[in-house]
């Protein structure tokens, strides 16, 4: 780049003739950045806000950090429980028609108890990973075989805190749980 230290250190201050204003690195990287963005529309925007002045001149809205949306890949997010129901309630073209709202009025069609047979699977099978997960960590420290052993108890799959209404199952007539599977 052939720039002297004092030109360096104006690339990362807002005012480069202040010399009480300290370098800041973000400043550099908005500077020599090829492309900056949020991850939100509210984060380019709260960006664009705090960052305004390093382009003197431009308007707030001109300012050039813009921002994209992170997005999931729904097939490899959603559980195999969950999108057999989404399949079994939306229909399958749900996946290649996330825009078709008719279909998505079926969610509602899906049995209390369904959805809380799927919510148990996962938490059984969270509970398990992380479980062998524990072991793993364990055998790696050099644990004693009986603290590995520990580790099969470690977490409970029944658990279910009694303040919290989520943690109960749905009920069919809104007055006695359900049976669990």
């Amino acid at each position: 780049m052939r720039l002297s230290l004092d030109e360096f250190v104006a690339l990362g201050k807002i005012n480069a003739a202040d010399p009480q204003e300290l370098f800041c690195m973000a400043v550099l990287a908005l500077r020599l950045a090829g492309f900056a963005n949020g991850v939100s529309a509210l984060h380019g925007h709260v960006s664009r806000n705090m960052w305004y002045n390093v382009w003197p001149g431009a308007p707030r809205s001109e300012v050039p950090i813009t921002s994209i949306t992170n997005g999931i890949h729904t097939d490899s997010w959603i559980s195999p429980e969950m999108s057999h129901l989404l399949d079994q309630y939306v229909g399958p073209q749900r996946i290649h028609t996330p825009e078709d709202q008719d279909a998505w009025r079926r969610i509602q069609e899906i049995p209390p108890i369904e959805l809380w047979r799927a919510h148990e699977q996962r938490r059984f099978a969270l509970v398990a990973y992380s479980r062998r997960k524990a072991k793993d960590q364990l055998r790696k420290r050099g644990a004693p075989p009986s603290e590995i052993q520990a580790a099969d108890e470690f977490l409970d799959p029944e658990a279910s805190p009694s303040a919290s209404p989520a943690a109960s199952p749905p009920t069919a007539a809104g007055d006695a749980p359900l049976p669990r599977s």
